[in-house]
């Protein structure tokens, strides 16, 4: 709390209060600061009559830790001021230099995707039973400008993204001599959406999250509840790499 008061007042001119609230979620921990921000004046009535009322919000920032392996720094902010609230959390917290720890390696394989007959791995207890592809948006190899977005309703058809796929592109190999449509071959798959159907095991209620992966490894889900079966999911699948395990070195 005491650095990032002081960061934030060094480097913005910000406030220098801040607290942190810890909690653990194995194999996660929590850190959600709450910082000082810029104070503002506010307009309002007070007994009949207008008047102004400083106030002082609080911005949030959020270290989702596993020891071992992962952070994830959850800021609205620039990349640059990310990288160094990690260096941060490095030295203070884990009392070590996290090396190269503002850039993400993962890169999401989701070329595999274009295989209709791609399985979804997933342990049943989870409560997740099923995941469909709703969207697929795909890049022409030698023109990153030229893209293809194609959305299909997966509870009509859980087949419906690829049907349609096989329709604009051709996907025969080799393809028909016939055929002038552009190879599947020739497209990367940069954005795909998914839908998710659980049900609960006790009630047997049925609830569907759907959520999106753009490459290199940007995704939508959060570091919580059902999110973390379907991040799981990811990298049971093979469309996340398995987190590789952090080098630390000593401050």
């Amino acid at each position: 709390a005491d650095a990032l008061g002081t960061y934030f007042q060094l480097s913005q001119g910000r406030g220098p209060s801040c607290e942190v609230e810890v909690y653990r979620r194995d194999p996660r921990y929590y850190y959600f600061c709450f910082s000082e921000d810029y104070g503002r004046t506010q307009m309002e009535f007070e007994a009949g009559r207008l008047a102004r009322r400083a106030h002082r919000p609080a911005f949030e920032v959020v270290f989702v830790y596993v020891p071992g392996s992962a952070l994830d720094t959850h800021f609205p902010g620039p990349k640059k001021v990310r990288r160094e609230l990690e260096e941060i959390f490095g030295r203070v917290i884990l009392g070590v230099e996290l090396p190269d720890i503002g850039k993400d390696e993962r890169v999401y394989n989701l070329n595999a995707l274009k295989d209709p007959h791609f399985d979804f791995v997933f342990p049943l207890a989870s409560g997740l039973v099923d995941v469909r592809v709703k969207e697929l948006r795909l890049t022409i190899l030698g023109d990153e400008f030229r893209r293809l977005t194609l959305e299909a309703d997966p509870t009509a058809s859980r087949d419906g993204i690829y049907q349609l796929l096989s329709y604009v592109l051709e996907t025969a190999s080799p393809p028909a001599a016939s055929e002038k449509r552009i190879p599947l071959s020739l497209c990367n798959v940069t954005r795909a959406g998914l839908r998710a159907y659980f049900t609960d095991p006790s009630s047997q209620k049925k609830s569907t999250r759907t959520f999106h992966l753009s490459y290199p490894n940007a995704c939508d889900l959060k570091q919580e509840g059902k999110d973390l079966v379907l991040r799981d999911m990811l990298v049971a699948s093979g469309l996340e790499p398995r987190p590789q395990e952090v080098v630390l070195t000593e401050a």
